[in-house]
């Protein structure tokens, strides 16, 4: 088709349209039918955002324009447009009241968005006792909320150290959490079932081992943390960086 000067292909919402953003909540997401009051719908996956700096390391997305922009969209896409760094802040800021206003309506409807989920590591070798410290005391970030535990190095065959990480993640898990991987790349989607060619989300078998269930909280003794379960020992030394399992007879 015929865009004139600029060139033709994506179109994106403007989130300084403060119209758009009550369409968004009230018509879309809370759409009796087919939005998160329909009882087959428990939640929604937001995908993309704004930014308004520059991500060096998109390179070759939106998002590493000049004063940044849209994820997952072509390069230049904020120079084609027009938009100087005021216009991108206003944007970014606009689309951040209404991932609030959005989520907001989702749980309002005891729904779920994947994007609500906090993101966890192992700690390096520095970060160790402090970051097991905090979640072994009394103000954990993350036994009382739903997060992700994301594998060291997920693109590394085999995985570097599938067992401290996931010692790290029994140590600290609450009851909703889960461990695996995050995004790492487009994989074939068929039905059923889809197919992962690449081995991009490998699977290690100690994800299918029962630990059980956690007896209490961990626990700290100098720089070694523990946690038992009904069927195995959690222990992480932080002197040594490496978390053991131990299986309960």
């Amino acid at each position: 088709c015929d865009c004139g000067a600029n060139p033709c292909g994506e179109y994106l919402w403007d989130h300084r349209n403060t119209s758009l953003r009550e369409w968004l909540v009230n018509d879309f997401v809370s759409n009796p039918d087919t939005g998160i009051h329909n009882p087959n719908v428990d939640g929604f996956y937001f995908d993309d955002g704004w930014t308004n700096v520059t991500r060096h390391w998109s390179r070759v997305l939106c998002d590493s324009d000049p004063y940044g922009g849209p994820t997952e969209e072509k390069p230049n896409c904020t120079i084609d447009m027009g938009l100087d760094q005021s216009e991108l802040t206003a944007i970014f800021d606009n689309w951040r009241e209404t991932i609030t206003a959005t989520n907001a309506a989702v749980l309002a409807a005891d729904g779920f968005s994947w994007q609500m989920l906090n993101r966890a590591t192992t700690p390096t070798a520095k970060q160790c006792k402090a970051f097991f410290e905090r979640e072994c005391g009394p103000h954990p970030t993350y036994s009382s909320t739903a997060f992700r535990y994301e594998f060291t190095d997920p693109e590394t065959r085999p995985l570097p150290q599938v067992t401290t990480d996931l010692a790290s993640f029994l140590l600290i898990r609450g009851d909703f959490a889960w461990i695996g991987h995050g995004w790492i790349g487009c994989i074939t989607a068929s039905s059923p079932p889809p197919t992962d060619p690449q081995g991009l989300y490998y699977r290690p078998p100690e994800l299918d081992v029962d630990y059980g269930t956690p007896q209490g909280k961990c626990t700290q003794q100098g720089n070694k943390f523990y946690r038992t379960y009904s069927k195995a020992n959690v222990t992480f030394d932080c002197d040594a960086y490496v978390g053991t399992i131990t299986m309960r007879n």
